[in-house]
């Protein structure tokens, strides 16, 4: 199997010309993400062409969003992204595959709130979480326990289509924290009439240092005054 380099091949015979060129045999299945690098590459491209066929924009955007999480400005080399998604990817796909039932309904399934889900997937019962999915893609709630997930969904059913990047950015990360605080209420069962951000990780993932509030407080507690907006 050739991993690199059939675009010269097919040049070559279809010129009828004969050239040397330098061959190297028996190398590692995956050194075609490193070696195939003619054209600009995404992190979905390499992972795609790793093997993962099933890898989709928006399972890379939900990556991206948890590795950036609360903070406002990071710089993520194609390389990260593509290992901590193979290092996530369960919890990722199912967000996309369970929570959001593979379904993009417009406003409401977006790539913060998919992260939010992936990273509670390592701390609740992923029941709560299809549910809050499933809230969020139908609009039918069972009563005030899911009001939280109604609130965001209010909140981003009334969102401007068309904004600016910078504006989209700042949106993304406020859709984020908004996010989080549904997800944090509902678990909770908390009577919230006003949906604010969170500020905080709530769903640390394995490798991040949980935060300096308690669990029971961080993940069923209502946000700090400071947090809200």
């Amino acid at each position: 199997r050739m991993v690199d380099g059939q675009h010269r091949i097919f040049a070559i015979a279809e010129a009828d010309v004969a050239i040397w060129l330098p061959v190297t045999v028996n190398v590692p299945k995956g050194s075609q993400e490193y070696v195939d690098q003619g054209k600009v590459r995404t992190a979905l491209d390499v992972v795609r062409l790793a093997g993962d066929k099933e890898a989709s924009v928006f399972q890379m955007a939900i990556a991206r969003r948890m590795m950036i999480g609360v903070r406002t400005q990071v710089i993520i080399s194609r390389q990260e992204h593509i290992d901590f998604f193979r290092r996530h990817r369960e919890p990722i796909v199912f967000a996309t595959d369970e929570g959001f039932q593979k379904r993009r309904a417009f406003y409401v399934v977006q790539a913060p709130i998919g992260a939010v889900l992936a990273r509670a997937w390592y701390h609740v019962d992923r029941d709560k979480l299809r549910r809050f999915g499933q809230v969020m893609l139908d609009g039918l709630s069972l009563g005030e326990g899911e009001r939280p997930i109604i609130l965001l969904r209010e909140w981003l059913s009334a969102g401007s289509p068309r904004e600016r990047s910078a504006q989209r950015i700042a949106r993304e990360l406020m859709i984020y924290m908004k996010s989080q605080r549904a997800v944090v209420a509902y678990l909770g069962e908390e009577a919230i009439r006003t949906l604010y951000i969170m500020k905080e990780e709530a769903f640390p993932l394995p490798e991040e240092s949980a935060p300096r509030r308690s669990r029971s407080r961080q993940t069923l507690g209502p946000g700090r005054p400071e947090d809200r907006a």
